[in-house]
């Protein structure tokens, strides 16, 4: 019997998710990323018991992403860029989590007969201003994609002996 519930995804662009799939992986995608903030924090502050720490005070539902970004701008060698974009990953985020994608339509009239042309499906974004904009939601997808691997190699590179699993 398989103990695992849940099946992979096996596709080979993000293009090829549906909108489900799309939603799943840019969510999983930033706890993995919060996940190195995590030790990131942890190293800085070398907490007693570390598996404590992250469990309880880094635990998601006490301090938010938006917090623990906060806690890392303090950290003088974390570069300030990579935060912005994880905050702007965190807003593509949010938008792809909360606000449903509802297909849109431009209605014309030739010649006495009615077409509709499907738009391209939009998000509304709001950036760390406050701001909301509408934005192609494909588009926000590969800038998501791309800022995720931007913020990868920088996490693969930061000089944190840990954040790679490497004790």
């Amino acid at each position: 019997m398989e103990n695992h519930f849940f099946k992979k995804t096996y596709k080979d662009d993000i293009s090829e998710f549906n909108l489900e799939e799309t939603r799943g992986w840019i969510i999983d995608s930033m706890n993995f990323i919060e996940k190195k903030i995590d030790v990131v924090i942890v190293e800085y502050f070398n907490p007693q018991d570390s598996k404590e720490f992250t469990k309880i005070l880094l635990n998601s539902s006490i301090i938010s992403t938006g917090a623990k970004l906060k806690v890392l701008r303090n950290i003088n060698d974390f570069d300030k860029k990579i935060i912005s974009k994880i905050q702007e990953m965190s807003s593509i985020r949010n938008s792809f989590a909360h606000i449903p994608i509802v297909p849109l339509y431009k209605m014309e009239k030739i010649e006495g007969k009615t077409s509709f042309t499907r738009l391209p499906d939009r998000l509304e974004v709001m950036n760390s201003s406050g701001d909301i904009k509408t934005k192609n939601a494909k588009e926000e997808l590969h800038k998501f994609y791309e800022l995720k691997e931007e913020v990868l190699v920088y996490f693969k590179t930061h000089p944190n002996k840990n954040i790679n699993g490497n004790k």
